[in-house]
């Protein structure tokens, strides 16, 4: 049986992308015990009962469908309170739920820049910023931010 080579399939948008800084250092830091990595936004504490016990119940009760594209309503709305508490006003409509902040990102990306458009980009910057507008064909024009100190 032949088969298809995983270099063969890929896109060269996506062959182009190079792997961040962070996640470079993140694997060599991997390899060590006992070291504090400062690379990835990993939670530096453990999951609380409460939630375990919620996840488990979830399994239990068979509640492991999808939810609607932007997320569940209870949580938007929940988020949409939250919010309120701080004078910012959204409405649950307004919410999406994403699996994390690069998800988010491609999604903006996605939904705003047609290929070839232009987007700035601080340096330094959240690395996934590059590689969203890279992916989409959007040009990156990087600006230095300025060490100000008050």
């Amino acid at each position: 049986m032949d088969y298809i080579k995983t270099e063969e399939i890929i896109s060269e948008k996506v062959k182009n992308i190079e792997i961040s800084g962070i996640r470079r250092f993140f694997n060599k830091v991997s390899n060590y015990k006992d070291v504090i990595s400062l690379t990835l936004g990993q939670p530096d504490f453990k999951l609380p009962s409460r939630i375990k016990d919620e996840l488990i119940n979830s399994i239990q009760e068979d509640k492991t469908t999808y939810t609607s594209n932007a997320g569940l309503k209870e949580l938007r709305l929940e988020i949409a309170r939250y919010l309120k508490t701080m004078n910012i006003n959204y409405n649950s409509e307004e919410i999406c739920i994403t699996v994390g902040g690069s998800e988010g990102l491609m999604c903006v990306f996605s939904t705003l820049l047609n290929e070839g458009d232009k987007v700035l980009i601080p340096t330094p910057a959240y690395p996934a910023y590059e590689s969203c507008v890279k992916l989409l064909g959007g040009q990156i024009l990087n600006y230095k931010l300025k060490m100000i100190f008050l």
